[in-house]
């Protein structure tokens, strides 16, 4: 049976109602939460970098970087302290 204008009009406006009622309860929770704009442990490395770039300035967020390289590459084992191989 197909619906008339009117009718699809308002299952749309009731999914986007849905929709818009749990974003806001998930905004609330997220600010419930320590105020962290993100969850280290929940959100994706990708949303979470968004979320620094869009909440920062440029050169903080290049400093931000730079530190998490830098401790990346101090948690790299070096080659003195890798195990060679027996032989």
């Amino acid at each position: 049976m197909r619906q008339s204008p009117m009718s699809n009009l308002k299952r749309q406006v009731a999914e986007k109602d849905r929709e818009i009622a749990q974003l806001r309860d998930k905004l609330a929770k997220a600010e419930a939460r320590d105020g962290s704009r993100f969850d280290l442990n929940r959100d994706s490395a990708e949303d979470i970098g968004r979320v620094i770039v869009g909440s920062i300035g440029e050169s903080k967020a290049r400093k931000i970087a730079k530190e998490i390289e830098e401790g990346l590459k101090a948690k790299r084992p070096t080659k003195s302290t890798e195990q060679k191989p027996a032989g």
